[in-house]
């Protein structure tokens, strides 16, 4: 049964999860934090104009720092054998591989709507380059599928044809999986998506009490009813869970009112009925989700490092296609050794100002070239960043390093403008730290595969921050998720960084608010170079986000996030290095529930599962009274410092009160007495 535990050991509870702080109260923010009353009066990509001062020499950096994620670093699978559930152009599939003596293989493909099962023919496996390729019957011809196995993720490409042959550039049609027969040894962690027969949608989560316990545990939420996401219910503690892989049982009590859970599974799917103690009942509906997610239970260290180390190379797939390292980056100056921005500094900002900005800016173009993985020539990719150097002598072991991300409608040149809401890059450049803020933005509308519409321009063209173009080949559209090329120039900013004299490679942060944030916690997630995350206004349920009517550029083109992930999973790639997630207790841009910060601290519950022990790492949940801001929690300017919640589990299954309980004990550091010199693993 759960315990009522207390936050006693203030901050450096071993726990943690990135929550959001709102920016503007009365304000409908977007899924990434997109404030919906901000203009958007850009009509075209604009180009960063040249500083008249701006050296016309360039430089080449070598790609000598290493992407820890590349191709080179991924184990080919040993074999594609088992069941796969694939999304191809948004059709569920069920791929089945079978071996042969002879080693050939066998394929079926069926449609998981209709049963229909279709004949494979010429499955050809490569082993060295994890390369599955296979052609099934259609309708209408022959589908050939061109894919690649990383783990027990399949991702590629399809194309349509009536001779069973196709041209390079027909593969226009993407395909995603996983492997249940590799991600099932275990009967647990599972995670189901829910759907009521009287219009609820929530999520189911089981796994075991403690790590080798035959004891199992759970937690069940509405996240919405269809067309009314204001429906979000509190999570709730599940007792007496009976799981054996195919059927499912437990108990649930809803206010008084215990409901009893009978299901079978087939598949990845679930039905069963649900039967409250009145008589009231209702039937549910259910799909596999967040397959590769870490559970709700600490797991030992070693195990704990194969997940990490497993799930950072599937999602690598997923997001960038492996998030191939450039072959080489040429810099380019735009302006060199420009002075701080002077301007009134944001009402928000918590931090001392009084702190001399003493530091000296460069403005910067990065182009990346990269291998075209369709052809034989090479692609590039641009970024555009502002890198702050402390003018003050260096430490002992060089200057504490910050990749800086900005937000909906902001761009480096926000991040560094002290008037900005996207501050932060100004606050931690005047405490010595070096700061390398990147350009983050949106793809030209015809890239964004129909997910939304707005942002033409760009965040903020008018300084560098126009659209990105996706990293795709001539005839292709993109094998990145957008949110990947977001992370892949995030490690490009950290490559720089790390390239410069006289920084501090064990104290190198990962930050930013709202979009900034959502990009800052999948870039810690998947790239271990980075010592510690700080991510404001981001840690939402994707579950709740998914009906909140938030901005949809969080959302993957190919695959449903959520089938793979959820945020606590991404807090939990971070462990155990340092992670501070800032949520403001009026935030409303993920949830409309009661209390705005109780799907964060659900959230963060789950998180804290992957930070607990020995060797765990320090997760710092702030939550503060603000809303979708940044906060430093300065004692100097505050009399306060940083803010954490008191209650952080219930103290019995039927226990919602603590996610609903706004009590706080202060603390009297700042952001930065957490996070300088963070633990690297």
């Amino acid at each position: 049964m759960p315990q009522h535990r207390l936050d006693a050991r203030s901050f450096s509870f071993r726990r943690g999860a990135l929550v959001g702080a709102a920016l503007l109260a009365t304000a409908s923010l977007g899924g990434c934090g997109t404030p919906e009353s901000a203009p958007d009066t850009a009509t075209s990509i604009a180009t960063v104009p040249a500083s008249t001062a701006a050296p016309a020499a360039t430089s080449v950096l070598e790609a000598t720092q290493g992407n820890t994620l590349g191709t080179a670093v991924l184990p080919p699978p040993s074999a594609p054998d088992g069941t796969w559930y694939l999304a191809a152009n948004g059709a569920r599939q069920v791929l089945q591989v079978t071996a042969n003596a002879d080693r050939t293989r066998d394929a079926t493909l069926a449609d998981e709507a209709t049963g229909a099962v279709r004949a494979c023919a010429d499955v050809r496996w490569d082993a060295a380059s994890g390369s599955l390729r296979f052609t099934c019957e259609t309708a209408s011809g022959s589908a050939v599928y061109d894919t690649v196995v990383v783990g027990a993720i399949l991702t590629g490409r399809f194309a349509q044809t009536a001779s069973g042959v196709a041209a390079a550039t027909a593969f226009d049609a993407h395909v995603t999986g996983w492997n249940s027969t590799v991600l099932d040894t275990s009967t647990v962690p599972r995670v189901f998506s829910m759907h009521w027969s009287d219009g609820r949608q929530g999520t189911l989560r089981i796994d075991r009490e403690a790590a080798g316990s035959d004891v199992l545990v759970g937690r069940i939420k509405v996240v919405a009813l269809v067309g009314d996401a204001s429906a979000e219910d509190a999570e709730r503690d599940l007792s007496d869970v009976r799981w054996d892989g195919v059927r499912l049982s437990f108990t649930v009590a809803v206010g008084s009112v215990p409901w009893r859970y009978e299901g079978t599974a087939a598949g990845r799917l679930l039905e069963g009925t649900a039967t409250a103690t009145d008589g009231t009942s209702a039937t549910f509906r259910a799909e596999r989700a967040e397959v590769l997610t870490h559970g709700l239970t600490p797991r030992p260290p070693s195990v704990a490092d194969v997940w990490r180390s497993g799930t950072r190379r599937m999602l690598s797939r997923l997001l960038m296609a492996d998030a191939p390292a450039p072959r080489s980056t040429t810099v380019t100056p735009l302006g060199d050794d420009v002075a701080p921005f002077v301007a009134t500094p944001f009402p928000g900002r918590d931090d001392d100002t009084s702190q001399p900005q003493a530091y000296t800016l460069r403005e910067l173009r990065l182009d990346h070239a990269l291998a075209d993985a369709h052809g034989s020539g090479s692609l590039t990719r641009s970024m555009h960043v502002w890198v702050a150097t402390p003018t003050t002598p260096a430490p002992p072991r060089g200057f504490p390093v910050v990749v800086a991300v900005n937000g909906h409608y902001g761009s480096a040149h926000a991040v560094m403008d002290p008037s900005s809401m996207y501050w932060y890059g100004d606050g931690y450049a005047r405490r010595g730290y070096v700061v390398v803020a990147v350009d983050i933005s949106h793809r030209p509308v015809d890239e964004r595969h129909g997910l939304y519409a707005d942002l033409i321009g760009g965040d903020d063209p008018g300084n560098g921050n126009g659209t990105h173009p996706a990293i795709a080949s001539p005839g292709f559209d993109s094998d990145f998720e957008e949110d990947g090329e977001r992370v892949w120039d995030t490690q490009r900013a950290l490559d720089y960084a790390l390239s410069l004299p006289g920084v501090d490679r064990s104290s190198v942060l990962v930050t930013g608010l709202s979009m900034g944030g959502e990009v800052s916690t999948l870039a810690a997630a998947l790239e271990p170079r980075f010592t510690g995350l700080v991510a404001a206004g981001f840690s939402p349920d994707l579950a709740v986000m998914r009906f909140h009517g938030n901005h949809p550029c969080w959302r993957w083109a190919y695959a449903d996030n959520g089938e793979y992930v959820d945020v606590s999973d991404l807090h939990a790639l971070v462990a155990p290095r340092t992670v501070v997630i800032e949520t403001g207790a009026a935030d409303t841009t993920y949830s409309f529930f009661t209390a705005p910060f109780a799907s964060d601290k659900q959230v963060l519950r789950r998180s804290r599962a992957a930070f607990a022990g020995p060797g765990g790492g320090r997760l710092t949940h702030y939550l503060h009274d603000g809303a979708h801001v940044y906060r430093v929690g300065d004692p100097s300017m505050t009399a306060r410092g940083i803010t954490v919640p008191q209650l952080i589990a219930p103290a019995t299954d039927a226990d919602v009160a603590w996610e609903l309980s706004a009590l706080t004990r202060i603390e009297p550091l700042s952001l930065f007495d957490l996070t300088v010199r963070a633990p690297h693993r």
